[in-house]
């Protein structure tokens, strides 16, 4: 129905007139970027998509009939290119098409566009760069388009000439961790063998190696709250001759060796509470060589977990009349709303408390900072010397599951960061996908979540209006 109404400045409905119509829309799908019988050439290709309706996601197919292989890539935004990746294998011909799914998952596919594929073969080593400094580990790759059976890592002394396999392997990276004996100037580069036979090699990279002797300790990192056992190791550029790993109370300074072995373990007991650091220590031809220290707190006392704002059966009700009201008020997508609510708390099952006295968050979209009723001290993820760990952070907390939706309303609609999001939140689609690419999350799928949640239940209908 199409509905044509007047109000006046106080909402107070004065005329209108409605008609009944029908829409059959005929799903027209474009594929833009590329063109039928073109040579494609370049390395890389920016494909996107033309369609007279409005998608949940799109997927790009590719298909060589030469040899019959066949690629699909996941689901994408609708708004945003996909880039091709020609490789040598795909030389030849090949078909490409864009397909749309819409919210119930129907797949709308376009027409194939055949083009060729005549792409040069390309090897460098990637990970370093000429002239660079190293002091550290560095993480050497292959970078190439075709297959290979064989990759070989290998370094280059410039004073010698003397070459050194580094890392040989079937594909993959390697993390090289230079040492005192590889100081100076080095060359480097990586040969591949590819599925025929042939051998290829990239261009070197000259790099000035320092080798430093460094002992880098792995299992706790700083800042970390431990309440359980942590196992350690190390990581290292020099061929040890013993290792111990010191554990040393900031409060009484005393210290404590827990193992003299390659790998340790730390384990809080009762009366351990309080800071600590721990440091691993070792030998090396006469020399001794320290990792950094690393300052953390070691807690055995209770510890709290999320909780359930309502049953789960009630959460539904309990969000929909919130999101319902925002809706109202701003126009923003209240089926999105109530998505996202879900999503973020499991149901309401899952809300953030204190870990340490239980106190409850009512936070429902997992906002960190200080809210109407301070904080609530939780977890999340950090790294340290390549191993991810759980520390302590700060969570918002309200009095009240109205005023944690307040927060959220006002974080989308006033920070900038936002302001592409505004512009389609009427749209639970298309509100999904801007959330993402504003950095709402850093999960690839949120929004592919968020419009499967809208649609297997029905949240569309909170979006409905009456006149």
């Amino acid at each position: 129905v199409l509905v044509s109404a007047f109000y006046d400045a106080q909402g107070n409905f004065l005329a209108g007139d409605s008609i009944p119509v029908t829409v059959k829309i005929n799903p027209q799908i474009e594929l833009k970027g590329i063109r039928e019988g073109q040579l494609i050439t370049a390395h890389s290709v920016p494909l996107s998509r033309k369609l007279n309706f409005s998608a949940s996601y799109v997927k790009y197919e590719m298909i060589n009939p030469d040899n019959g292989a066949v690629y699909l890539s996941p689901g994408v935004d609708p708004e945003q290119s996909f880039t091709m990746i020609p490789v040598m294998e795909d030389n030849g011909n090949m078909s490409v098409r864009v397909i749309a799914y819409d919210t119930k998952g129907n797949a709308y596919k376009g027409e194939y566009v055949n083009i060729g594929i005549d792409v040069d073969r390309y090897l460098y080593l990637g990970g370093v760069k000429n002239g660079q400094t190293i002091d550290g580990s560095v993480t050497l790759l292959a970078q190439r388009n075709f297959n290979v059976t064989d990759t070989e890592y290998i370094m280059v002394d410039n004073s010698t000439g003397e070459e050194t396999l580094l890392f040989k392997s079937g594909y993959g990276s390697y993390s090289w961790f230079p040492g005192p004996e590889d100081a100076g100037s080095k060359d480097l580069y990586v040969r591949v063998k590819d599925t025929a036979g042939n051998t290829h090699v990239s261009s070197r990279v000259t790099v000035n190696v320092v080798g430093t002797p460094k002992l880098m300790l792995q299992g706790v990192g700083p800042g970390q709250v431990l309440t359980q056992a942590a196992d350690l190791n190390i990581k290292t550029n020099v061929n040890l001759d013993s290792i111990k790993y010191i554990l040393t109370n900031v409060r009484t300074g005393n210290e404590i060796i827990i193992s003299e072995k390659s790998t340790g373990v730390i384990i809080p007991e009762k009366g351990d509470d309080g800071t600590w650091t721990i440091r691993a220590q070792g030998t090396y031809g006469g020399r001794t060589i320290k990792s950094e220290e690393v300052k953390f707190t070691i807690y055995t006392g209770q510890l709290y977990s999320a909780k359930p704002v309502i049953e789960k059966d009630k959460y539904l009700d309990l969000v929909s009349g919130l999101a319902v009201n925002t809706r109202k008020t701003t126009g923003m997508s209240a089926a999105l709303q109530v998505a996202q609510a879900i999503l973020e708390t499991g149901w309401g099952q899952s809300v953030p408390v204190d870990k340490y006295d239980g106190k409850f968050s009512y936070n429902l979209f997992g906002i960190k900072g200080e809210g109407t009723k301070g904080s609530v001290t939780s977890n999340t993820w950090e790294e340290y010397n390549g191993v991810a760990f759980r520390i302590d952070a700060e969570f918002r907390a309200y009095n009240n599951e109205k005023e944690s939706w307040q927060d959220h309303k006002d974080l989308l609609l006033l920070r900038e960061r936002y302001a592409p999001f505004r512009e389609v939140m009427y749209d639970s689609t298309k509100g999904a996908w801007a959330l993402k690419r504003c950095g709402y999350a850093t999960d690839s799928q949120y929004a592919i979540k968020l419009i499967d949640i809208i649609e297997r239940y029905d949240l569309k209908e909170l979006d409905e209006v009456t006149i």
